[in-house]
């Protein structure tokens, strides 16, 4: 299981570069839920590392992180797909 969630971690932060381009960053604001919070951390560790720019992982309830998202998130990941649909309440209009 571990391995899937490092892998899916992965993949969302690569696939931030689609959203804003990698190079015309120096930092990356990425929140989400505790569960696979370790796994984004050790991704965001390594993807900092290889794109030269830090990358911030909050983790935590949705409550407490919610509001400092609505200002700054580039990154918002999941634990699961069914969790979207709170966020896009939490935060109207910040992604389709």
């Amino acid at each position: 299981m571990l391995r899937h969630t490092k892998t899916f971690a992965i993949l969302a932060l690569a696939a931030s570069g689609f959203a804003a381009p990698v190079h015309a960053q120096t930092a990356l604001n990425v929140y989400g839920p505790g569960g696979p919070g370790p796994a984004m951390q050790e991704a965001a560790k390594t993807f900092g590392a290889t794109n030269a720019m830090t990358v911030n992982v909050t983790a935590g309830p949705t409550a407490q992180w919610v509001e400092k998202a609505k200002q700054d998130a580039d990154i918002i990941f999941s634990g699961a797909e069914n969790m979207f649909t709170d966020f896009a309440k939490a935060l109207p209009g910040a992604f389709e």
